[in-house]
């Protein structure tokens, strides 16, 4: 007889280990109880942590840079030092997969105990950097449910890449799985495997990464950033400052996308945002950042015990849905009624429409993702850059000069072809996702064993490739912590082929390969339009009280509002 535990006495387990839980570590029961910020004190880890590997200027306090081009490493975990099982010295045979350093942990759970009591739920990538920096390129450990391991050399993410064949698959978190279970509503691309995917993958490619297509729409990129422009006059204050950049950028970048997708505005722009746009705006970010928790908290007892966590989840992942399938619906009619009537019709939307294997629910589900996912992804970019040229004035007259050069005026329509020539533009663009890069790890699984150092990795395990500590280690990058795009200008001509090749594997934001980001053409032409017209029209200063940290929700976003100064400049210099 299969013994059946009832809800009722799951719950009451959960409650006597929750307040032995509360005793041992009150961030967990916290995060469990709440999914809002809370005590920001409650979720640091302990200032007094003195790691054995610790470089002197790591920690988690992050101070003001004394030096703009100085950031700071968000640092070594202060936790007490775990005692870890290290392998000896490599073996000429391939060492079995159990070998492979690891810290000690419980059963079942592992560290996560460890890590939750710790606060790292957000900051998970310092957590993990902490771990890099004591076992080395090459560990393994089970978080809970995640049982991965994670690599840090540049030249073994090459060899991952290399290996994940024409179907690759990446890690979906387990809350968005059972979402789907529940609605028994198929997704996009980010859900589909096997030859499904690649089918749905070429067509995608076609649209969005063939070099003919972002030409299409660099009109309307252009003139959303130009009516941007036009609502930073309108509502920067008396001395000038525009509060809550990366609020301004998310609803930029979903107007952008709109016109893209829809050839449609979406009237976030406006000073009357719709209600509902700003709803889905939330939604987005909600469903990020309480799926962070749901990677700690399992997902399957988050929503049989009827968790916050798991409800605030479900509600924004439902509103998101929502609101996008209606303006999807709403254009998709209007695309139809246009081409019915004869009438040309050129946006992302009506191309895949035209594509008889797409069925509608088809058109619908793909756009959709890329509707919620694009305007994350770029907004934190960009707001993330602003941060950073904001404390370098040298910078800003070297994107200036450039752009000037090639622009003939502040008014005029910038090109795909223009872009080209704007090699400055695109090092500050690459520069700031090697610091804070749009996603701090890239996961895959592969179908076949592989060796990595020396170590066997069986086929089918989680493997996690650590872009944020990559892209801040002293081994690949000379003077880590400081903002140089200049770097990406010299790496053509005095780096060895070999350094080149892992600068590259190190800094890939938008993966590589067959699974790369299919928006990845769009989003590089939308950021670099913006910058290139912003500097054509500004000089910008932080306006800030302090640094802004990362809030690790899935995509690396900024923890405090972003304040900028925007001062235009002298006509005579246009």
């Amino acid at each position: 007889m299969v013994n059946i535990v009832s809800r009722q006495a799951l719950s009451a387990a959960a409650t006597a280990t929750n307040g032995f839980v509360a005793r041992l570590c009150p961030h967990l029961a916290g995060a469990m109880v709440s999914t809002g910020h809370g005590d920001p004190d409650s979720r640091r880890l302990p200032a007094s942590f003195s790691g054995a590997a610790s470089s002197p200027d790591s920690s988690f306090t992050t101070p003001a840079p004394d030096v703009v081009r100085n950031i700071p490493r968000h640092g070594v975990c202060p936790m007490s030092n775990p005692k870890t099982i290290v392998s000896p010295a490599l073996a000429t045979a391939v060492r079995p997969y159990e070998e492979i350093p690891q810290p000690r942990g419980w059963p079942i759970v592992g560290t996560w105990i460890e890590a939750i009591c710790n606060g790292v739920v957000t900051r998970i990538h310092e957590y993990i950097d902490m771990r890099y920096r004591q076992l080395g390129p090459i560990y393994r450990e089970k978080l809970g449910k995640i049982d991965a391991v994670f690599l840090f050399d540049p030249k073994d993410v090459e060899s991952v890449l290399q290996k994940e064949g024409k179907h690759p698959r990446h890690m979906i978190p387990e809350a968005w799985i059972i979402h789907r279970e529940m609605t028994k509503k198929p997704r996009g691309l980010f859900f589909m495997d096997g030859e499904h995917w690649l089918s749905r993958r070429r067509v995608m490619n076609q649209l969005l990464l063939h070099p003919k297509t972002v030409p299409q729409f660099t009109e309307r990129i252009n003139e959303t950033i130009d009516d941007l422009i036009d609502r930073w006059i309108r509502i920067k204050g008396p001395d000038s400052v525009v509060d809550k950049v990366e609020v301004e950028m998310f609803n930029w970048s979903i107007e952008c996308i709109g016109t893209v997708l829809f050839d449609q505005r979406m009237g976030c722009l406006s000073d009357q945002r719709p209600a509902d746009i700003q709803e889905f705006v939330h939604s987005i970010q909600e469903i990020f950042r309480t799926t962070m928790v749901l990677t700690m908290i399992p997902p399957k007892m988050a929503k049989f015990l009827g968790l916050p966590v798991w409800k605030k989840f479900l509600s924004s992942m439902d509103t998101s849905m929502q609101i996008a399938r209606k303006y999807i619906y709403t254009s998709l009619d209007r695309v139809i009624d246009r081409m019915e009537k004869g009438e040309t019709v050129n946006d992302v939307c009506s191309s895949i429409l035209a594509h008889k294997q797409f069925d509608m629910d088809e058109v619908v589900r793909l756009t959709t993702d890329l509707f919620a996912g694009a305007a994350d992804t770029v907004s934190n970019a960009m707001a993330w850059a602003l941060y950073l040229i904001s404390q370098d004035s040298q910078v800003q007259e070297n994107i200036f000069n450039e752009v000037s050069a090639i622009v003939p005026g502040p008014d005029v329509v910038i090109t795909t072809d223009m872009l080209k020539q704007m090699h400055y533009v695109k090092a500050v663009m690459k520069e700031t996702l090697r610091l804070y890069p749009v996603v701090p790890f890239h996961t895959r699984y592969l179908e076949d064993d592989i060796a990595i150092k020396g170590y066997n990795i069986p086929a089918n395990t989680l493997i996690m490739m650590g872009a944020y500590s990559m892209g801040r280690d002293e081994k690949t990058f000379e003077e880590p912590n400081k903002f140089i795009p200049e770097r990406w200008l010299r790496a053509r001509e005095t780096m060895h082929p070999d350094e080149r090749r892992d600068a590259h594997y190190a800094a890939i934001p938008f993966a590589f390969g067959p699974r790369c980001c299919v928006g990845r053409r769009l989003a590089e032409t939308e950021m670099h339009m913006l910058l290139a017209k912003l500097i054509r029209r500004f000089k910008i200063e932080y306006a800030g009280d302090g640094p802004v940290d990362i809030d690790l929700r899935m995509i690396t976003a900024p923890k405090q509002s972003i304040k900028l100064k925007f001062t235009e400049r002298l006509v005579s210099a246009m």
